[in-house]
């Protein structure tokens, strides 16, 4: 199969997309709150990627995966595109610009799992599906939001991450200003998007965060490791509950600093 993947370096985001589909039902689906998947039913049963949209990208890349819910093998192969793209001469001078690729890929790395459920145990989604046809698209009716296993409220993790960002913005007047209003933007928009994601997961944000907390901050070596690890846990949400604590015993300690 001939694949178009493309990579838009001002958004950090990364589209592929399989050139010969049409005439054939495409389904949508969202593992997590920054990913997107179009598939097709085969006639052998398999669900065959056609589509895939990754939010936040070159971050997922520098922790190694773009994402789970597709084969391992085009992870990989995406992640090398990614770094090749990633150093366009063009992409660096126009922040509207976007770069791109043509590649031949096995059909066995377009299988995806048999059954939904095999890759949405972290991050459980089935909403916002779309079955279209070449002649109309017809939307299922909409699936009520999935919260943590914990039960855990978007809400309340949003409202956990902007304490913390409030916390950082004024616990110290000597950080470096630029990565600490990187680190403090990245919080604020993990907020924003786990409060709108219907309980989704957002490993993309999630690693854009944890980007962000390399050095230059008001926080000590120790409590950007226990961030990092706070932030990795949103990906789990089976761990909400014990995250949201973490985040709120940090902003805490931060809040009791001298100013």
């Amino acid at each position: 199969m001939q694949l178009s993947v493309r990579y838009r370096p001002s958004a950090d985001v990364l589209i592929a997309q399989v050139n010969d589909v049409a005439d054939e039902a495409v389904q949508r689906d969202r593992p997590d709150a920054d990913t997107t998947l179009e598939w097709v039913r085969r006639p052998d049963g398999s669900r065959h990627l056609v589509g895939l949209q990754v939010l936040f990208a070159s971050a997922r890349a520098d922790w190694g995966q773009l994402s789970p819910a597709i084969s391992e093998r085009l992870d990989e192969r995406l992640l090398v595109l990614m770094d090749t793209l990633d150093k366009g001469d063009d992409a660096s001078r126009n922040s509207l610009a976007s770069t791109a690729l043509e590649i031949e890929v096995p059909d066995a790395e377009l299988v995806l799992p048999d059954d939904l459920t095999d890759f949405y145990v972290a991050a459980p989604s089935t909403a916002d599906r779309v079955i279209a046809t070449s002649r109309s698209m017809v939307a299922r009716p909409e699936l009520p939001d999935i919260w943590s296993d914990d039960g855990t409220d978007p809400g309340d993790v949003g409202d956990a991450l902007v304490d913390l960002a409030d916390a950082i913005s004024t616990c110290d007047a000597d950080a470096d200003a630029d990565p600490t209003a990187r680190l403090i933007a990245t919080l604020r928009e993990l907020a924003a998007t786990i409060r709108r994601s219907g309980g989704r997961t957002a490993p993309g944000c999630t690693a854009a965060a944890r980007v962000a907390l390399r050095g230059g901050t008001p926080l000590t070596a120790r409590e950007r490791k226990q961030l990092a690890d706070l932030l990795k846990a949103l990906d789990e949400p089976t761990q909400w509950a014990d995250a949201v604590e973490g985040i709120d015993d940090l902003t805490a300690r931060l809040d009791r600093r001298p100013r």
